[in-house]
């Protein structure tokens, strides 16, 4: 095949219906493509697959140990019960492979527009695998990773998002970055309870502390302000539109709650 200007062939090689017999160390096994390969309780040591496409590939109990799977795809493969110590993940795929949920506090790339798509490609991996805990695990780190980089873009003095993010583009990452803050803050972005429940305690205070400002004794207000939130207060409305607002947090509040298990429901 005629080499196009400007671009060289890549030196890539099938391996195809192969078992690995014995440890290896320091090897490359770079832009290969290992189809129908295996290997049961072997260490792999410092091995770089970078850019190695592993399709329907059997890798259980081993140990993967400071290896490079820069660019990697994994393709309708197993690797029950492996483990990747010090391993390199960035700009990886991942479809329909059963790996360890581990990779996501262990393996994050540093870069978090790297994390980002990481956590991205390994929750929709879980989700073909009926992997829940895979599928949480990726959602959160995906968060945190989403976080930090709206913070960046928005509020970071580093020459590549002052360079990158100008004018008003900034500012719109400034406006998307409080929103992501305050619904954080509010459930976690839609995967804390526990959040919820300290939004929901918060209103609570807040209101208790009205009924206190009109001289109900402290315990008297908390049990009042619960009976407002959950609308079954009989009191005469002690501040203007009390009630009202109350009402309006409480259906916010719960339709929150219950978007929240529904989400998690689902995933199951």
């Amino acid at each position: 095949m005629e080499t196009l200007p400007g671009l060289r062939e890549l030196p890539r090689k099938a391996i195809a219906e192969m078992e690995f017999h014995e440890n290896q160390a320091d090897a490359a096994y770079e832009f290969c493509v290992l189809q129908r390969v295996s290997a049961v309780d072997k260490d792999f040591k410092r091995v770089s697959f970078k850019f190695v496409i592993f399709d329907d590939c059997y890798f259980r109990n081993c140990k993967f140990e400071d290896c490079d799977f820069t660019g990697a795809q994994f393709k309708d493969s197993s690797f029950r019960g492996s483990c990747f110590p010090g391993s390199c993940f960035n700009y990886t795929r991942f479809r329909n492979c059963r790996i360890t949920p581990n990779l996501i506090s262990q393996n994050l790339p540093g870069w978090e527009n790297v994390a980002l798509e990481f956590a991205q490609g390994l929750r929709v991996n879980f989700a073909q695998t009926g992997d829940v805990d895979g599928v949480n695990r990726a959602i959160k780190a995906e968060l945190r990773a989403t976080r930090v980089h709206l913070r960046k873009a928005a509020w970071s003095g580093e020459t590549h998002y002052r360079n990158k993010y100008q004018g008003l583009e900034r500012l719109a990452f400034g406006w998307r970055s409080t929103v992501f803050e305050i619904f954080e803050f509010v459930w976690g972005n839609g995967e804390s309870l526990s959040k919820l429940f300290r939004t929901i305690a918060l209103v609570i205070v807040i209101c208790s502390l009205v009924y206190v400002g009109q001289d109900y004794e402290f315990e008297k207000a908390i049990i009042e302000a619960v009976r407002t939130f959950l609308g079954t207060s009989t009191t005469e409305n002690v501040v203007p539109l009390l009630h009202e607002s109350m009402a309006a947090s409480r259906f916010v509040l719960l339709g929150l709650f219950v978007s929240v298990l529904v989400k998690r429901l689902s995933r199951r």
